[in-house]
C-alpha cells in the first residue's frame, strides 16, 4: 500500500493535464491538497505507485475515462446561490432583459445560456426575472439553458431543491412566491423549473455553436466567475466560441474585470453601465470558429495565471446577505473539495474554514462559526475565516460584531474587495451614506484596476 504522496512528476503532470482538458490552473497554494487528492486516488485504483497511476490515465479505457470524470467532479465541486451579484441582477432586470423582449417581441422567442451554471441557481433566477418582466410567458417561446462542467452539479440542478443558504440574496417575497419549504430545504416551483434545460458540458473542448445541442444564437450569455479559474489562452479561445455563438447584438455578461487581460475582444463592444461591463456581439461573421482544444499530453508547462499579470484568487466563500452589494465572492475555488476533512489529518486554517463554509451552506451557523474561531486560532492573519464569521454575525442580525470583523478582513488583506462592499452595505443600512460611498468607490476602484475579488494572502 502506498502510505507517501505521490510523486512531484505526477503532480505537475496531472496539473497540465487538467489545464489542456478544462481551461482550469491549479494554483500554487493548492498543490499541497492536490497531492494529497492524488495519493488517495492511487490508491483507489488500485495503482502500483504514482507511475502507474499516470499511465492508467494516460489510457484510452473506459475505466481511464471514469476516472477521470471522478477527479474532475472532485475538483470542480462549486457554491452559487440566487441572483447572485445584485448589481448585475438588477442591470438585467431593469435593462438587458427588457430590450431583449422588447427587440424580440414580434417572434416571441428568447435564448439564454447559463454556461458554468455549478448547481443551477444563476438560469433558475433567470428564469425567475423573465416569469417576472413578460406579461404572459406561455406564449414564448423561451430557452434558458444552464451548462456546467461537473455532472454532480447538473444532476442537482436538475432537482430544484435548495438549503436556506441558497437564498442569502433573495428578496423575501419572492422565495415566497416560487419555492415551498419542506423539512429539508425548499423546493422550486415546477413553473419555473421546466423553464430550465440543463447540460453538462466543457467549455474549452467541446465545440459551440452546436445546433443539435440547442447552443446556438443565443440573446444572452452568462459565464460569471468561471474564468477566474482559467488560463489567459483557454479564456480566449472560450471567448471566440461565445461570439460565434451568440445572436446577432446579443450580449455576453462576465463576472467583474474578467475580461482585463484579453487583448482580443474584437467581436465584442464594450458598453459600460453604472452596475457593471457587459459585451454586445458584433457582426463576427468573418471570424473563425477555432477547433477544439485537443486532450493530449502538455510537453511545454503553460505561463501559470499569477504569473502572467493576472492575480492569483484565493479561497472564496459564501456573501452576506445585503441589497446593496455591487459583487459577490466567486465560485469556490478547487482547494476545499480536495482537502480531506476526517479527523485523523492535521487540519490548517485553511482546511478548518473550508469546513466552517460547509457547516454554513447547511445552515449549521453554530458549528460553522466554531470551526471560523479554531482557524483564527490556529492562524491569525486566515482573513478568510474571520470573512466568514462576518457574513455569518450579519447573517445573524450582529452588524456591530459584522463591521469589526470586516474591517479586521481589509487590515489584513487591503485589496479584497467584497469585504469594503460588505461594510458599505452596512453603513448605508445605518444611514452612513457618505461612508458607504467611500467604502463602495473604494471597492470600484480595485475593480478597475484589475485587483482580484479574492487576493492570496503573502
Amino acid at each position: 500500500m502506498i502510505t507517501h504522496p505521490p510523486a512531484n512528476e505526477l503532480v505537475s503532470w496531472f496539473r497540465h493535464q487538467f489545464l489542456t482538458r478544462t481551461g482550469i490552473w491549479i494554483r500554487d497554494k493548492d498543490l499541497p491538497a492536490l497531492s494529497q487528492a492524488l495519493t488517495r486516488r492511487v490508491r483507489a485504483a488500485g495503482a502500483s505507485d504514482s507511475n502507474g497511476y499516470q499511465r492508467f490515465l494516460s489510457s484510452d479505457s473506459a475505466d481511464a475515462a471514469r476516472e477521470w470524470k471522478h477527479v474532475t467532479e472532485t475538483l470542480t465541486n462549486g457554491e452559487s446561490f440566487f441572483f447572485r451579484d445584485q448589481a448585475q441582477m438588477s442591470l438585467l432586470r431593469n435593462t438587458i432583459l427588457p430590450e431583449l423582449i422588447a427587440r424580440n417581441a414580434s417572434r416571441r422567442s428568447l435564448r439564454i445560456w447559463s454556461a458554468g451554471c455549478s448547481t443551477g441557481e444563476e438560469p433558475y433566477s433567470l428564469a425567475i426575472l423573465l416569469h417576472e418582466l413578460l406579461p404572459d410567458p406561455e406564449a414564448w417561446n423561451l430557452l434558458v439553458l444552464g451548462s456546467d462542467l461537473s455532472e454532480a452539479s447538473v444532476t442537482r440542478a436538475r432537482r430544484g431543491h435548495y438549503s436556506a443558504w441558497s437564498f442569502r440574496m433573495v428578496d423575501p417575497i419572492l422565495q415566497q412566491r416560487y419555492f415551498r419549504q419542506d423539512r429539508d430545504g425548499f423546493h422550486l416551483d415546477a413553473r419555473i423549473r421546466r423553464r430550465v434545460t440543463f447540460r453538462q458540458g466543457n467549455l474549452l473542448a467541446d465545440v459551440f455553436p452546436a445546433v443539435a445541442a440547442g447552443i446556438h444564437d443565443m440573446d444572452l450569455i452568462l459565464c460569471r466567475n468561471v474564468f477566474i479559474y482559467f488560463d489567459t489562452p483557454s479564456i480566449g479561445t472560450v471567448i471566440r466560441k461565445f461570439a460565434q455563438t451568440l445572436a446577432p447584438e446579443g450580449y455576453l455578461m462576465t463576472g467583474h474585470a474578467e475580461l482585463h487581460l484579453q487583448e482580443d475582444l474584437s467581436a465584442f463592444e464594450s458598453i459600460r453601465f453604472p452596475e457593471s461591463v457587459v459585451y454586445r456581439r458584433r457582426d463576427v461573421a468573418a471570424l473563425r470558429l477555432p477547433a477544439p482544444t485537443p486532450i493530449s499530453p502538455v510537453t511545454t508547462p503553460p505561463v501559470p495565471v499569477a504569473t502572467a499579470s493576472r492575480p492569483a484568487v484565493s479561497l472564496p466563500l459564501p456573501a452576506p446577505r445585503s441589497a446593496n452589494r455591487l459583487a459577490t465572492a466567486p465560485t469556490p475555488s478547487v482547494a476545499p473539495a480536495l482537502r480531506r476533512t476526517d479527523d485523523r489529518q492535521e487540519e490548517s486554517a485553511a482546511d478548518l474554514t473550508a469546513r466552517a463554509r460547509s457547516h454554513a451552506d447547511a445552515g449549521r451557523h453554530d458549528v460553522a462559526s466554531e470551526y471560523c474561531r479554531r482557524a483564527i486560532r490556529l492562524d491569525s492573519v486566515a482573513f478568510e475565516a474571520y470573512y466568514l464569521l462576518a457574513q455569518i454575525t450579519e447573517e445573524r442580525g450582529d452588524p456591530h460584531t459584522a463591521k469589526d470583523l470586516l474591517n479586521k478582513v481589509i487590515f489584513l488583506a487591503p485589496q479584497f474587495a467584497p469585504a469594503y462592499l460588505d461594510l458599505s452595505a452596512i453603513y448605508a443600512a445605518e444611514g452612513q451614506i457618505e461612508r458607504a460611498r467611500t467604502l463602495r468607490q473604494g471597492a470600484e476602484e480595485l475593480l478597475r484596476n484589475g485587483a482580484a475579488f479574492l487576493e492570496s494572502r503573502r
